[in-house]
């Protein structure tokens, strides 16, 4: 975490406004850092995620006071596509190993009482080099210490981070094993790349060759649906 940062005069952080959310907006500071603006912050939960180093959250570096009154944080500045707008050719490898590495990054968080609540595709940036990052997370996280907390944490993410590949919810497939497995992840008993993997091993099985991007995959897993 770095130093926070008290201000007297919002203008001096606002003066190149890049995008707005359903509870503020973000200006750009510089090539490497975002203020994000936000409107009633939960001062405690900012404070905690600033505790925080993640690879794929984009978690508050610095909270920012003016006249000693919360106002928001400084983030890194996150380059890529909202996975509701991916091209095409979204490398498929890149797109599931950056998966895998939310999944472990979420089991981490969990065991420090930390829920998705807020989480949606707006939030989810991908980029094919720098990867995924999820941000406005001041708003996709609260403190819960519920038992079932992996698995709720699992439902959030699965629902959101299929999108790009398929529809988890009206998608059903021919064979009765895939569809087993989907129904875990929608229970938020299986991690969604498991049930990626068990997709692809069944592609190869039909002789599809290697997926190369996710449209191929797209593509290619019409044939196991109904």
């Amino acid at each position: 975490m770095e130093k926070d940062l008290h201000i007297d005069n919002l203008d001096e952080l606002t003066q190149n406004e890049i995008s707005s959310t359903d509870n503020g907006k973000c200006y750009r500071v510089n090539d490497d850092l975002v203020f994000k603006y936000v409107e009633n912050p939960n001062e405690d939960i900012i404070k905690r995620l600033s505790k925080f180093y993640s690879t794929h959250f984009a978690f508050p570096r610095a909270l920012v006071y003016e006249n000693g009154k919360l106002i928001g944080y400084i983030r890194e500045f996150v380059i890529g596509e909202m996975i509701t707008n991916l091209p095409e050719f979204v490398s498929f490898e890149k797109y599931t190993n950056e998966m895998e590495r939310i999944e472990r990054e979420i089991e981490v968080l969990t065991k420090y009482k930390l829920r998705i609540v807020g989480l949606n595709r707006k939030n989810i940036i991908f980029d094919n080099e720098q990867g995924t990052r999820i941000i406005d997370t001041e708003g996709v996280f609260e403190e819960n210490s519920s038992n079932n907390l992996y698995s709720s944490n699992m439902i959030a993410f699965s629902s959101n981070i299929m999108y790009p590949v398929f529809n988890m919810n009206e998608t059903e497939f021919t064979n009765e094993k895939l569809n087993r497995y989907k129904q875990m992840v929608l229970e938020g008993k299986m991690n969604p790349s498991n049930l990626i993997h068990e997709i692809n091993y069944e592609l190869y099985g039909l002789g599809f060759d290697r997926v190369e991007n996710l449209n191929d995959f797209k593509n290619q897993i019409k044939c196991l649906q109904k």
